[in-house]
């Protein structure tokens, strides 16, 4: 008996051939892949972009850490001034200056580094100017004219050095002139608008009566 003869070619192409749906399915499937592999080559990309960003922010830490000035009185003293008499000027109220701005705090240094953006460290010009209290008549007003004028002539010596004392990002500018004098116009605005008559007048009544001395 003759055994039909089959088409195994026939067959073969036949289980390859795919339904529409299937063919769908399957071009779906590759671009699925295929932006499913774009997106991790991009999240890759990016990892090492952020790695790399975040090693060079360390070594710039770590580089203006090695450079930060260990005192406010090592910051000033870096400074240079070819002119002998303007040098001579600046040292001697070099102490002054430190002893201002320090006001007794051992940990001026730590203080400083906590200062972040300009805003930060005008506010810690302006609280340190008010000390001053130009506006009053006292017995030390000579000595705090002198740290004034002092302040405004080296103004940029000054806030220079300050700065660097801080962790405001070095790309961040700090527009130098007439700060000083500035802050001593907001400083006398401040206290004129907290100045109390009703209290003055008191001072002043107390000050007129006489004096009892008793033996």
């Amino acid at each position: 008996m003759d055994l039909p003869e089959i088409d195994f070619e026939a067959l073969i192409e036949k289980e390859d051939e795919m339904s529409p749906e299937e063919e769908q399915k399957m071009r779906e499937d590759a671009r699925k892949k295929e932006r499913e592999e774009r997106e991790q080559a991009k999240a890759l990309k990016r990892k090492r972009m952020e790695e790399a960003e975040e090693k060079e922010r360390k070594r710039r830490k770590n580089v203006r850490e090695e450079l930060r000035p260990k005192s406010l009185e090592a910051s000033l003293r870096s400074e240079f001034f070819p002119d002998p008499t303007k040098k001579e000027r600046f040292d001697r109220m070099v102490d002054k200056i430190v002893d201002y701005f320090e006001d007794g705090s051992e940990d001026f240094v730590e203080e400083m580094k906590k200062i972040e953006t300009s805003k930060e460290f005008m506010q810690f010009l302006f609280e340190k100017y008010k000390s001053l209290e130009l506006w009053k008549c006292d017995d030390e007003i000579d000595e705090k004219r002198e740290i004034h004028n002092w302040l405004v002539f080296f103004e940029e010596s000054v806030v220079k050095s300050l700065r660097k004392m801080t962790n405001i990002p070095e790309e961040v500018e700090i527009e130098i002139g007439q700060i000083f004098v500035t802050l001593k116009m907001k400083a006398i605005r401040v206290a004129a608008s907290s100045f109390d008559p009703d209290k003055f007048q008191e001072k002043a009544a107390k000050m007129r009566k006489p004096w009892h001395y008793h033996f």
